[in-house]
């Protein structure tokens, strides 16, 4: 019946604070509010390109202190596969504590998304993991867009093309930034 209800909140787009907040340990309840993206300015956005920066702000509520909190983020395709999963615990970042309102950022630089949709989660979790104390599933689309030609996957990266191992030669870039591969192979002779 919790989840039905949560679910038709969800769907309205409004949602109790009672039904929504999150129980931790010590009877303390916490809720992730909502996920905001912002460009590498602070600008509040969804659409970005390839090669942004993006700042996520994580909004919560508690209705006490938590200690040792861990915000976490994962980026999903639109078909549900996992691109990518940080926190701040991997991340090496510790919080103290959080109370009340407030949020918490995150800023990717260079993001290497390929052009698509996606779609991110958050969590806001015990410092051991033992937990999530709220989690939102591939709740927030995410549009990233890209001027370049010839990509493939979910995510770039950027080759560095020589003609020797030592890359002391290496390829010009031609036109459209596309690189011209006028390079002389180094093929082995049987």
């Amino acid at each position: 019946a919790q989840a039905i209800r949560q679910y038709r909140s969800d769907i309205e787009g409004k949602s109790s604070a009672v039904e929504r907040l999150s129980e931790n340990n010590n009877g303390v309840k916490a809720e992730i509010i909502n996920v905001i993206f912002r460009d590498g300015i602070g600008r509040e956005r969804n659409n970005f390109k390839t090669g942004d920066d993006i700042i996520f702000e994580i909004c919560y509520r508690t209705s006490g202190q938590i200690k040792d909190p861990v915000f976490g983020l994962g980026i999903h395709s639109i078909k549900g596969e996992h691109v990518t999963g940080f926190n701040t615990r991997t991340n090496s970042v510790m919080i103290d504590a959080i109370e009340g309102e407030g949020s918490f950022f995150c800023r990717v630089r260079n993001v290497l998304l390929n052009e698509g949709s996606y779609r991110v989660s958050a969590a806001l979790s015990d410092y051991a993991y033992m937990r999530h104390i709220d989690y939102h599933d591939q709740r927030y689309p995410l549009d990233i867009q890209s001027e370049e030609l010839h990509r493939a996957g979910l995510i770039r990266f950027d080759g560095e093309w020589a003609e020797a191992l030592n890359f002391n030669r290496p390829c010009r870039a031609g036109l459209l930034g596309v690189q011209e591969f006028n390079c002389r192979s180094s093929a082995r002779a049987k």
